[in-house]
């Protein structure tokens, strides 16, 4: 199963919100959504990230063609603050352990899944009470292959003929089209003599190039 980045960061809030359900007294502040205004010292709260590191190419191509297969890894950060002055460490540890618990041993329905965890009291911040807890990430995404462009060989013939022979010596059929000096395509029958030689025919004689793409 694999995701993309943002969807696996949309999911990892989902899980989040989900578990604070039962807390809608408890203001929560998302990395990327942050406002300038300091929380107010009446309410607890936690601000949430998700942090990326490093990533590992886990296979070259994927089943039915697909692309590579990248594995990456991270970390969810969360900063748990409660009111020292009403339920201080406990309940900062309390909001810790439910966010700890949404995570451990789980997966998302996109493929992320929560392996090591760690709860760290900090201590206290202004007129809170600190305790984070970090949860270890990781999912595979498909990298969609981009194939280079052509390659276009150039054969040109200056001198106007009925015929043109391109001796292109590349072991396979390959496309050719026909074009004017002025770089104006023009109609032409084209016949692959050898898998090394293609034949341009014209009903007049022309000049200009062959473009040959592989």
């Amino acid at each position: 199963m694999t995701t993309t980045t943002l969807a696996a960061r949309d999911e990892v809030m989902r899980v989040v919100n989900r578990a604070l359900s039962s807390r809608p007294d408890l203001v929560v502040r998302y990395q990327g959504l942050d406002t300038q205004s300091s929380p107010d010292p009446n309410t607890d709260w936690i601000h949430v990230e998700m942090k990326h590191a490093d990533g590992v190419q886990a296979s070259l191509v994927g089943p039915e063609g697909e692309g590579s297969r990248w594995r990456q890894f991270g970390t969810i950060a969360v900063q748990c603050f409660a009111r020292a002055a009403v339920g201080g460490m406990r309940d900062a540890i309390t909001v810790a352990c439910v966010i700890r618990d949404a995570f451990r041993g789980k997966s998302t329905p996109g493929g992320v899944w929560f392996r090591g965890h760690t709860i760290r009291e900090i201590g206290p911040h202004k007129s809170w009470f600190q305790v984070n807890v970090s949860v270890l990430f990781e999912y595979d995404e498909i990298m969609n292959r981009t194939l280079p462009p052509p390659i276009n060989l150039i054969y040109d013939f200056p001198t106007p003929s009925l015929q043109w022979v391109v001796n292109h010596n590349l072991g396979r059929r390959v496309t050719v089209e026909a074009y004017t000096p002025g770089g104006v395509q023009v109609w032409a029958t084209v016949t692959h003599t050898t898998v090394d030689q293609t034949v341009v025919s014209f009903d007049l004689p022309q000049a200009g190039y062959a473009l040959v793409d592989y």
